[in-house]
């Protein structure tokens, strides 16, 4: 039997509305720091960073972008503020290496931490606080309701999900992800 935890999410997954890709970066994020164990246990929850899910995002749009010029909203002249953000990363990149030649974005986040931390780090915040103001509270929104799988505040840049909803993300994560990415690829489809 699924959990209603993660009801909750293939519910979200399935009425979401989207006009861009943040919604289903977002939500793949998170999977991924539940996966990786990539949050700090506080009691009966688990608290992750919007750095955190901010680093893991800026990690999917480099990649799409970078290698496979992939866009993230239907609107020609509107790209998403995320997305500047990271193609303004990547011509940084190619400015100070003297290349046009795509590399993962491990190979980037490397060679920025040697070369241009502040501006990495400077892309990231503004990545997390985009995140923050734009997508966390959105995310749990479907037409009728708001789905309470985390919970977050205005002034703290994190998300707190209990500590069954981290069990059953671990134990739905490929599902949950396969979901997500699926979606992703029908929107960029649009």
């Amino acid at each position: 039997m699924i959990p209603e935890y993660i009801n909750d999410w293939l519910t979200i997954i399935e009425q979401m509305s989207n006009d861009n890709t943040y919604k289903l970066a977002w939500g793949r994020a998170i999977i991924e720091c539940v996966k990786f164990d990539d949050y700090i246990v506080k009691g009966d929850t688990a608290e992750i960073s919007f750095d955190d899910i901010a680093l893991r995002m800026l990690k999917y749009y480099w990649n799409q972008l970078f290698f496979f010029k992939l866009k993230q909203s239907p609107y020609k002249d509107k790209d998403p503020v995320i997305c500047k953000d990271t193609e303004k990363l990547i011509e940084a990149y190619k400015d100070n290496t003297k290349s046009t030649i795509p590399v993962w974005f491990d190979v980037a986040q490397e060679h920025f931490t040697k070369f241009d931390k502040e501006l990495f780090d400077r892309t990231r915040k503004h990545i997390s606080k985009t995140l923050h103001e734009n997508v966390c509270w959105r995310f749990k929104n479907i037409p009728s309701r708001e789905v309470p799988i985390y919970d977050y505040q205005r002034n703290v840049s994190n998300i707190i999900i209990g500590k069954d909803g981290v069990k059953a993300l671990k134990d739905y994560s490929i599902i949950i992800s396969k979901l997500l990415n699926y979606k992703w690829a029908q929107l960029l489809e649009k």
